[in-house]
């Protein structure tokens, strides 16, 4: 599978860190941009009305948090 993820985190975030060990788990690679040290990052997600972490984008598709990334893998691994 050749798919593009993007995880915006933060430091310390217990919820970023279950996001990408699911991630992981599932066997998918993504990019991370922590916030906390990237500003650019942060004004990005600041631009777009989001303000918490983490935000995970697929292929430039904003899922949204982990909770929401649970069930966006759940769903597509039943549609296969």
């Amino acid at each position: 599978m050749n798919h593009e993820w993007i995880v915006y985190s933060r430091t310390v975030c217990p919820y970023c860190t279950q996001a990408k060990k699911l991630l992981e788990s599932k066997g998918y690679t993504y990019t991370e941009i922590n916030i906390d040290i990237n500003a650019a990052g942060r004004d990005l997600l600041v631009e777009q009305g989001l303000k918490s972490v983490p935000q995970i984008y697929h292929n430039a598709e904003l899922i949204g948090g982990f909770d929401k990334l649970k069930v966006w893998l759940e769903l597509k691994e039943q549609s296969l």
